[in-house]
């Protein structure tokens, strides 16, 4: 966590969100080029996705990578819905 503020299970899910960007991209969601950068890249939720990446991971990666518990619920989700239409 980049602010100091209890662990929620939200913070589980914004992890697996950072894991599944690398694991479709090989890179880190946030990677910068110091750790001051990094870190006002997550604050800022800052996400470069390559071109060719897939509207539906996006679409999910959006709703997982989110600073508020609350913002996280209501996006996941959306997200999680239309990703499900998606995949029929």
């Amino acid at each position: 966590m980049a602010e100091p503020q209890p662990a929620l299970r939200s913070a589980d899910l914004w992890a697996v969100g950072c894991m599944v960007y690398q694991l479709l991209t090989g890179r880190l969601p946030f990677r910068a080029p110091n750790e001051y950068l990094t870190f006002q890249r997550i604050l800022g939720c800052d996400i470069i996705y390559p071109l060719n990446f897939p509207p539906v991971a996006r679409d999910l990666l959006n709703g997982l990578l989110v600073r508020s518990a609350r913002s996280l619920a209501r996006d996941l989700s959306l997200s999680l819905s239309l990703s499900l239409m998606a995949l029929k």
